[in-house]
């Protein structure tokens, strides 16, 4: 995590804003994951998959709370209703219209996969529906864009989670 940081910190100072800092994190994240995965000592007492179980409970009571309170926290909250119709037109039928196309190219390309029922198709895209912007965010907050985009854009970001959460969970 701290050569991932460092590296966010050198493009920052070089103006590189091309490559987003949640890209160094997600590609130092899986070198290390492949290095402990294929550890000598990682098939015998140390299982990488055993020790990184999350409960469900856990992420949904405990972590995506913390998370959604600081994203509505740091929001400012009257242009966030000036723009809330526009924000729930993309969160909402966004995310319909995303869980929808995943979940019937699931259905048509089932011979392919894994996937095989109805349900597990519309559970699968309503999993992956909710896109987070986070390295959009990121370039908007060092290219200084307009306030009202930024606002949007994490609006979306917050109303489509729940969207997705509640699809998910019909």
């Amino acid at each position: 995590m701290m050569v991932a940081l460092m590296i966010g910190n050198i493009f920052h100072k070089f103006n590189i804003h091309w490559i987003p800092e949640s890209l160094v994190v997600i590609f130092f994240g899986a070198i290390l994951g492949l290095i402990l995965r294929f550890l000598p000592g990682a098939s015998g007492e140390f299982k990488l998959e055993a020790d990184a179980v999350i409960n469900e409970d856990l992420l949904v009571h405990l972590f995506l709370p913390i998370i959604i309170f600081e994203a509505g926290w740091s929001v400012r909250n009257k242009e966030f209703i000036s723009q809330l119709p526009y924000i729930l037109v993309f969160a909402v039928l966004g995310t319909i219209i995303c869980m929808l196309v995943v979940a019937g190219l699931l259905w048509v390309t089932k011979e392919w996969h894994s996937v095989k029922t109805v349900r597990l198709c519309f559970t699968y895209g309503a999993l992956i529906a909710a896109v987070d912007p986070v390295a959009t965010l990121g370039t908007y907050a060092h290219l200084n864009v307009e306030p009202l985009l930024n606002i949007l854009v994490m609006g979306e970001s917050i109303i489509n989670d729940a969207v997705a959460i509640t699809l998910f969970e019909v």
